[in-house]
């Protein structure tokens, strides 16, 4: 069995915690020792990776740091579409729930009470119904 790709362990930590971790931190979530890590933190510039370091706090290197970004604001109907399409991944996506709280925080009170699925029944009207579809 190959040894598990600890670097790849350590950047997504990081990216679960934006505002970074110590190298005590990482080396008791990922279970080695602290010369490991800065090991790890060495090879990030060869694997693509851009670590900053800001005092003892590592953190993945973010280019909108310190911009403002732009809201945007949904329409009720699209929120209600958006939350009905994702409603049956929510149980299995915790991102998906957070990237959708952060979408409802950004709206106005009154939209925001959309951001709820609702379930629906859809019958179709006779009219809608393929010829011959009875005659079976």
């Amino acid at each position: 069995m190959g040894q598990p790709d600890r670097f790849a362990d350590l950047v997504d930590y990081l990216v679960y915690k934006p505002e970074g971790a110590t190298a005590a931190q990482l080396a008791q979530h990922l279970g080695i020792a602290r010369e490991s890590v800065y090991r790890l933190l060495n090879k990030a510039p060869q694997r693509g990776t851009v670590i900053e370091k800001d005092g003892s706090i590592y953190r993945l290197s973010n280019p909108d740091r310190g911009q403002r970004r732009q809201q945007v604001l949904l329409s009720s109907s699209e929120i209600r579409l958006l939350t009905q399409a994702l409603a049956p991944h929510m149980s299995r996506s915790p991102s998906l729930r957070k990237v959708l709280d952060k979408l409802k925080a950004a709206q106005d009170e009154a939209v925001q009470r959309h951001f709820h699925a609702r379930s629906f029944l859809y019958v179709a009207h006779q009219d809608d119904w393929e010829d011959g579809l009875l005659d079976h």
